[in-house]
């Protein structure tokens, strides 16, 4: 009898409501659980998430999430396959610009001064439950 194991990962979102730069904000967001919100599957899901609290759905300030612009890229070093910009956004390449959700007006993305503080989202993600087959 061959005996397998395997782990269920769970990823979860976390808002924080205090104001950080971008830069300050992926530092606690590293240091305290995994990283910015990184990635179009995680935002979907934070979004959801968030809707379903009923807390995001009203709210209308910009929140940053784990891409910045040298060349735009994710926090986690993932790549980007799809871009919901606002549709006045300018790419600037070296800008030293990050991005924010706005999820009131449907998650479009936007780029703004990563030196101004603003709410930010954390992901964790860690093992929830291990099995044995």
């Amino acid at each position: 009898e061959k005996l397998l194991s395997f782990f269920l990962i769970f990823f979860l979102s976390i808002l924080l409501k205090k104001r950080k730069t971008w830069q300050e904000a992926q530092s606690y967001c590293r240091e305290k659980h995994t990283d910015l919100i990184s990635g179009t599957k995680q935002l979907q899901d934070a979004e959801n998430m968030m809707n379903i609290s009923g807390y995001i759905k009203y709210r209308r300030e910009p929140i940053y999430i784990g891409l910045f612009s040298d060349t735009w890229r994710w926090s986690d070093g993932s790549t980007i396959s799809f871009e919901p910009w606002y549709r006045q956004f300018y790419y600037q390449p070296n800008s030293g610009q990050c991005a924010v959700t706005v999820f009131y007006y449907g998650g479009i993305w936007r780029n703004e001064n990563c030196a101004e503080r603003k709410p930010f989202i954390c992901y964790s993600h860690g093992e929830c439950s291990k099995k044995n087959i």
